[in-house]
């Protein structure tokens, strides 16, 4: 589905902005493609390259590890230390109180902090004064409380000036964690993953996906690129005076502006460019991704490429997924004036991406290193 998903958003485009409420779509324009469109010679033999390293290597794998530990837990208990230094990060919880009552926000259990610096020490950002002093010196295991005032200042209004006291357990004096030192308890508890081995094969698997998706995802920007450079390519006027129309009702709907005086108004203001210049970018926008999709129509129509009900629904399926649509009526309105014409578009563009398909399953792709 990487493919399809690529394929859309370059052939959505000119759509997925349209306007509402338009009797006539450009989804009504009848042209015969042929008249057109002139592929190249070679499209079903494309010689394409794409830069870049796709190789799955033991360096790549324990970064991923690596990130994914510093992300997700990435201190484990230092068993030969005992008591808080001020250097020390402790994993603790605590509670805060005012008045003897415990207070919204001021309780959190599994924090790392930094002694040294006060800070919380995964995201670094800082607690209020002398909120980690009372640590220094405590035992693991031991339950220890910090005095303190919170600023006069401070963003929580019913806090301000107040002296609060924060009551801390000490779980463990922590250090980094990494591969050499985490336990199948730690991959369980935090990944979800039963054991350590467990977690470095799922690691490099996901690597291995991230990499073929990446070099998929190039061969497929690379096969468009070169069927754009090598075709031949006229737009249907009317098709695109309509793409064009349905970029700016959208535009003026989402913006709030009523015609195109205001329009003027806003571009204006908004993007400090004139009228005649955001049209003109407009229709440069409209008709980069008409060209993708003229020179799919013409692939799969040489072709003989045609629709598929089972093919589609999946296709449809994916999307509503990936872009949390709950009905196709949703997706369709989403790309289109309305839903039928949504909708029609949708099939439109399922045949096109199978046209690319086609062209790419038949490219020779050489790869060059950065």
């Amino acid at each position: 589905m990487r493919k399809r998903t690529f394929l859309l958003s370059l052939l959505l485009g000119a759509l997925i902005i349209s306007g509402c409420g338009k009797e006539k779509t450009s989804m009504d324009i009848k042209y015969d493609v042929d008249q057109y469109v002139q592929l190249p010679d070679d499209y079903k033999k494309l010689k394409v390259n794409i830069t870049g390293d796709y190789e799955v290597t033991d360096e790549k794998v324990n970064n991923y590890i690596a990130q994914a530990i510093s992300n997700v837990a990435p201190y484990v208990a230092d068993d030969t230390k005992t008591e808080v230094a001020a250097d020390s990060v402790v994993n603790v919880n605590y509670v805060g109180k005012t008045d003897g009552k415990a207070f919204s926000g001021g309780s959190a259990d599994n924090v790392n902090i930094n002694v040294a610096d006060n800070t919380d020490a995964g995201s670094g950002s800082s607690y209020i004064e002398g909120f980690s002093s009372g640590l220094i010196g405590a035992k693991v295991g031991s339950t220890v409380d910090s005095n303190v005032t919170f600023p006069s200042d401070y963003s929580e209004s019913s806090l301000a000036g107040k002296a609060a006291v924060f009551t801390f357990t000490i779980n463990y004096i922590g250090k980094k964690a990494d591969i050499t030192n985490i336990n199948d308890e730690y991959t369980k508890t935090n990944f979800k993953i039963d054991t350590v081995d467990e977690f470095k094969k799922t690691a490099k698997a996901d690597v291995e996906s991230s990499i073929k998706t990446s070099k998929a995802s190039a061969i497929r920007s690379a096969v468009v690129e070169k069927l754009g450079k090598e075709s031949k390519v006229r737009y249907p006027a009317d098709l695109v005076n309509l793409r064009l129309e349905e970029f700016k009702n959208r535009y003026r709907e989402q913006n709030g502006i009523s015609d195109d005086e205001s329009l003027e108004d806003y571009v204006k203001k908004n993007l400090k460019i004139s009228l005649k210049k955001f049209e003109s970018e407009a229709k440069k926008n409209v008709k980069s991704n008409l060209k993708t999709e003229l020179i799919a129509e013409e692939i799969a129509k040489k072709e003989n490429i045609k629709f598929d009900e089972k093919g589609y629904k999946k296709f449809i399926k994916n999307l509503k997924t990936q872009n949390n649509f709950s009905t196709n009526t949703e997706l369709f309105e989403a790309y289109a004036p309305d839903s039928k014409s949504g909708e029609a578009y949708m099939k439109k563009m399922y045949i096109c991406t199978k046209a690319i398909d086609y062209v790419e399953n038949k490219a020779k792709v050489t790869v060059s290193k950065e």
